[in-house]
C-alpha cells in the first residue's frame, strides 16, 4: 500500500512538472511573439516615417555643388531658422544681447 501510494504521488509529481514545464514554455512563446509583433510594428512605424520623409538627411546641409555654398538658399531653410533660434537661446543665456 505505501508503495502504490509513493508510486501515485511520483507520478503526480511528475505531471506536475510537465505542467509546469509545457506553462513556461508557451509563455515564453507568447512572449516571443510580442517581440516580434512590437517589432515589427516599430519597424512599420520606421517605413511609414521614411515614406512620410523621402528627403534624406543629407539635404540638411545646404551647399550648391556646382558653385559652393549657397548662401540664399540656406537663410530661407529650416536649418537657417534653427541656428538662429538656438543662437538666440544662447545669448540670452549668457545675458548677452
Amino acid at each position: 500500500m505505501k508503495f502504490a501510494k509513493n508510486m501515485l504521488a511520483a507520478i503526480g509529481l511528475m505531471a506536475l512538472l510537465v505542467i509546469a514545464l509545457n506553462t513556461v514554455s508557451a509563455v515564453a512563446g507568447v512572449i516571443g511573439d510580442a517581440f516580434d509583433r512590437q517589432q515589427s510594428a516599430h519597424d512599420a512605424k520606421i517605413a511609414i516615417h521614411k515614406l512620410d520623409n523621402p528627403i534624406s538627411e543629407s539635404s540638411n546641409y545646404v551647399t550648391d555643388p556646382m558653385n559652393g555654398f549657397d548662401e540664399e538658399v540656406y537663410e530661407a531653410s529650416k536649418q537657417a531658422s534653427e541656428a538662429r533660434h538656438a543662437n538666440l537661446f544662447i545669448s540670452n543665456a549668457y545675458g548677452r544681447e
